[in-house]
């Protein structure tokens, strides 16, 4: 059914959950996982899945490289062939989804699977959250995971 699978990731509360379901998909359909994280210092408040904030985790590549080097482990555990990409900072989340876009056509995705809830900012979540901007921007199959 699917042979590469791009997962976006931003170590938001729903990322642990989006991994899983992408893990599973994956293994069911012997995909190859392709782990993307879109790295935004522009949202230094933003508060990541353990806690931290960006500002103690040095900066937005550095937190970025950990969630992708986490991420990789588990799929690694799960027999999942994978590959990640860190992007760096593009701006705002017109332009974070842009380049999910992006990527998704330039690994030839046959599925993009992200969060509906992210760590974004209060201001992103009432502009246009990534995921409804996502979705105007790519063709591909588009697979949202809610975290309730």
């Amino acid at each position: 059914m699917y042979r590469r699978i791009l997962l976006a990731i931003d170590g938001g509360a729903c990322a642990a959950i989006v991994l899983a379901h992408a893990i599973d998909l994956a293994r069911a359909s012997g995909a190859e996982l392709r782990l993307l994280h879109v790295a935004d210092d522009s949202d230094v408040f933003f508060e990541g899945s353990d806690g931290a904030h960006a500002a103690q985790a040095g900066n937005a590549s550095t937190h970025g490289r950990h969630l992708l080097a986490a991420a990789a482990a588990r799929c690694a555990e799960a027999s999942v062939a994978n590959t990640t990409r860190l992007l760096e900072r593009p701006g705002n989340s017109g332009q974070v989804a842009a380049a999910i876009a992006a990527e998704a056509d330039a690994c030839n995705a046959d599925l993009v699977v992200l969060g509906t809830h992210s760590r974004r900012s209060l201001g992103e979540r009432l502009l246009g959250s990534v995921p409804h901007t996502l979705l105007t921007k790519t063709s591909r199959p588009v697979l949202l995971v809610r975290a309730d």
